[in-house]
């Protein structure tokens, strides 16, 4: 089917503007997010309680803080080895090509938007076309901002879109000697010698976001290198990917620069990373949506409650006559004795200062900020928010609700990156990656190269996944506590039967661990090790202890202190209502947080 590039045209171009409000949206949240301290384009006013830069650096670390692990497995029991080495090979690509990275930019713009990623093999041109991080001829996932995506938006789903595309920029001289064009196409390309954006009817109309660390003053700024600006389609139902040039002063379009025939996985080489769906709706609902007027709120009633705190003053007034008393006590320091003769007469006075009422209602916003953003005090770990342990444990797996919801959303998207990267893999008949392969059962690993000999049967034989919760970075800490519980839960409940079956605790290597994970290295030199036959001829020493005990238990109640409860008890004091707050609930409030 020919394509009419007039007609692919005139739809870009409309649909461009059609995703104009989405963009302008995302456009104000990114500005709350940098607040006011970033460049001149940041938010026009303070932002002092900068929540919502909070809840996303949250999110972004809670979802992606490592890269995901590819799990490789085949039902015929004869390809399970090819499995596994294609998953290793999967893994060290996705390490090469800094895929975590990818995902963490995507995430965040998921988060104010939507995210996107565009997929392919590096062109095999005579230079480095797209930057010095791309290997030619490797699979690549690069990261596509929103301000440069199109997609068709007459489609009831993404998977009936009748193009999308990214639209791009790129030193015209590095363009034009490629070997990728034909230089002569390529000559008749405006090029672009200023920072000038994109921004115009025909590319949108609305605010680029790039223009917010950049600022207006520097639009026309000459730069270094002269550019041109392309833009990649693809056109599904044609099965045509397309490069044409795409800049203000470009009307309409004749000869493509490039026209190839698609050859790629079945998802396209675009992936797109919604958060929460709109019923008939291409377009997702972004978190920050729900967050903007929150955070709004709060620093605007914050802002107020510092210009009270900035007129609070006070002063001492003094009967006429009575000014060498007044500037006597004013200028004597704490506890010294002085003599007035009509102290009576001098009085001090306060004037300003922060309205309780206002503070209090402040307070209820940040609490509705962290409601409506899941639970921040305890996605964020920022402190107790119940009164136990148990409780806390409860509030935090409620929350993981939420924090779970998301985390299945990318995992959905990066397993079909994972797919699709194993796909160029399977079918690159050169490829080559070297990994490092453990050997089963011991701490030991080989060098290994993955290549066209380690390819048997059909690619469709294989079945591609995530290992669950591999994008989570495990930090000692988080370590160590899962090593106690794995200890307290599964080791010490079966330890009997495991005597019985000759399984011991190497007690050695234990403590060296744990000190390991605890930075503690010299744990390990705190113990003498003895040998075994010694350690069990060895007598005691001194008189055996008693085998009974005698323990007695006092539960004693004490007031608790978390975040909920210290701003509760903080607004009901500051709004003086009664509202038969006890004595344990007044005193929570300076009370320590866990």
């Amino acid at each position: 089917m020919p394509i009419d590039y007039s007609r692919a045209k005139r739809a870009i171009d409309y649909n461009f503007s059609q995703m104009g409000t989405f963009r302008e949206n995302r456009y104000k949240f990114v500005k709350q997010y940098v607040g006011a301290n970033y460049s001149k384009n940041g938010s026009s006013e303070k932002i002092p309680v900068n929540y919502m830069m909070l809840a996303t650096c949250i999110y972004v670390q809670r979802l992606v803080s490592a890269n995901p692990q590819a799990f490789v497995s085949n039902n015929i029991q004869s390809l399970k080895p090819q499995a596994i080495n294609l998953g290793l090979a999967c893994n060290q690509l996705i390490k090469e090509i800094n895929y975590k990275r990818t995902m963490q930019l995507v995430v965040l713009d998921a988060i104010f938007g939507m995210g996107i990623v565009k997929k392919g093999l590096t062109s095999k041109s005579k230079v480095e076309f797209n930057g010095f991080t791309h290997d030619v001829g490797q699979c690549y996932i690069d990261h596509v901002d929103l301000d440069d995506f199109v997609f068709d938006m007459s489609a009831k789903k993404i998977d009936q879109c009748g193009f999308m595309g990214n639209k791009y920029r790129r030193p015209y001289d590095l363009v034009l000697n490629s070997g990728l064009y034909d230089p002569e196409l390529i000559k008749k390309c405006v090029r672009q010698k200023n920072n000038q954006y994109r921004k115009n009817s025909a590319a949108g109309g609305d605010e680029e976001i790039e223009g917010i660390s950049r600022g207006g003053d520097t639009y026309n700024a000459e730069t270094y290198l002269d550019y041109i600006d392309l833009i990649d389609i693809w056109f599904p139902y044609e099965g045509k990917f397309v490069t044409m040039p795409y800049s203000y002063e470009q009307t309409d379009w004749t000869t493509p620069l490039r026209e190839v025939d698609f050859e790629g996985p079945e998802n396209g080489p675009y992936n797109i990373l919604g958060f929460h769906d709109v019923p008939g709706q291409l377009l997702p609902l972004p978190p920050a949506a729900a967050w903007l007027e929150l955070n709004v709120m709060a620093n605007k009633i914050f802002r107020k409650l510092g210009r009270q705190s900035d007129r609070a003053k006070t002063i001492l007034a003094v009967m006429k006559g009575g000014e060498k008393d007044g500037k006597n006590i004013t200028d004597a320091s704490d506890g010294d004795v002085i003599g007035a003769s009509n102290p009576d007469k001098c009085r001090e006075y306060k004037f300003g200062g922060v309205d309780n009422v206002g503070l209090a209602f402040f307070l209820q916003v940040k609490q509705l900020f962290s409601y409506h953003a899941g639970n921040l005090d305890s996605l964020g770990g920022l402190g107790a928010i119940s009164e136990t342990v148990g409780q806390d444990k409860l509030m935090n797996e409620s929350s993981s609700v939420t924090i779970n919801g998301m985390q299945s959303r990318v995992y959905d998207f990066s397993k079909i990156d994972v797919s699709d990267i194993a796909w160029y893999i399977w079918y690159d008949p050169f490829v080559e990656i070297p990994f490092t392969k453990p050997v089963k059962g011991t701490d030991i690993t080989i060098p290994y190269i993955f290549t066209e000999e380690d390819k048997e049967g059909d690619f469709l034989d294989y079945n591609f996944s995530i290992v669950p919760y591999s994008m989570q970075e495990d930090t000692p800490s988080t370590k160590e506590m899962k090593l106690r519980g794995i200890m307290a839960n599964h080791i010490t409940p079966i330890t009997p039967m495991m005597q019985q079956q000759g399984v011991m605790l190497n007690c050695s290597e234990y403590i060296e661990f744990v000190g390991r994970l605890s930075n503690m290295p010299e744990l390990q030199s705190m113990f003498i090790y003895a040998e075994p036959n010694a350690a069990q001829n060895a007598k005691p020493i001194g008189t055996p202890a008693s085998k009974t005990s005698h323990r007695t238990y006092e539960r004693i109640n004490r007031p608790g202190s978390t975040i909920g409860g210290q701003a509760n008890a903080m607004t009901a004091a500051l709004s003086g209502m009664d509202s038969g707050q006890q004595n344990s609930q007044a005193a929570s409030i300076m009370g320590s947080v866990a």
